[in-house]
């Protein structure tokens, strides 16, 4: 179902609802998904200073599956997961311009396993303080697991790859920031080049990849393999 978005976007303003009829989902409700992209756009503009920045819908949304976080009909948090799988390949958000992760991790033989990214994950302002972000995260996750998916890929700063790290890291999950690959430069990242932009690779079914996560540190240069181990939680 194509997910539209309407033709002018007004901010919401949100009031403190009760948070004890929270309800986390994924959804192809369009009223749901409208207001999720509104909610992306705000926070994008208003967090990363991205003035030209739009919420609607892309390519990736109408292929992609869509999590939200609502008290009653009142969107307040949401995220997209975009899965390739063995017998459904598919380009994810952050690869373009030849930047492909079976190309620059052949080590993780992605061609027999299926993975995943997660993005635009937007949380109202007034519930950042609570475990929504968590909950969104852990049912895409779930969902991408239950399609057969091994590896997610993220692009992000240090401190937002720390923060993803302690949220995979309650799932189960083991992560690696990969510092010796390039991310290429993307409008999206304008406010963020200057903190460094990486990308990581969180390995979602940790005990059946021990292999190649070991061909992925030995095949990276000293300097790379003391920063991954610094920022690789172990089992």
């Amino acid at each position: 179902m194509q997910k539209s978005h309407p033709k002018k976007i007004s901010l919401i303003t949100y009031r403190d609802l009760e948070t004890t009829d929270l309800i986390i989902e994924i959804t192809d409700n369009q009223d749901f998904i409208n207001q999720y992209f509104v909610l992306r756009e705000q926070c994008y503009k208003q967090d990363l200073g991205l003035k030209n920045f739009s919420g609607g819908c892309d390519a990736f949304d109408n292929k992609g599956t869509i999590a939200i976080a609502r008290l009653g009909h009142i969107v307040i948090g949401g995220s997209r997961l975009v899965v390739s799988l063995i017998n459904n390949p598919c380009i994810l958000p952050l690869e373009e311009d030849g930047f492909m992760v079976k190309d620059l991790f052949p080590e993780l033989e992605l061609n027999r396993h299926g993975y995943f990214e997660i993005g635009r994950t937007v949380v109202a302002p007034n519930y950042r303080h609570t475990d929504i972000n968590f909950n969104i995260n852990k049912l895409l996750v779930m969902n991408a697991l239950e399609r057969g998916c091994y590896f997610q890929f993220t692009i992000s700063t240090l401190p937002v790859f720390r923060i993803n790290r302690i949220i995979g890291t309650r799932l189960g999950m083991e992560h690696m920031l990969i510092k010796h690959v390039s991310v290429p430069i993307k409008h999206i990242y304008e406010a963020l080049n200057k903190q460094g932009i990486y990308i990581s690779i969180s390995f979602i079914r940790p005990k059946d990849t021990r292999i190649q996560q070991r061909k992925l540190l030995e095949h990276t240069n000293t300097q790379d393999k003391l920063f991954l181990d610094k920022e690789t939680v172990a089992s």
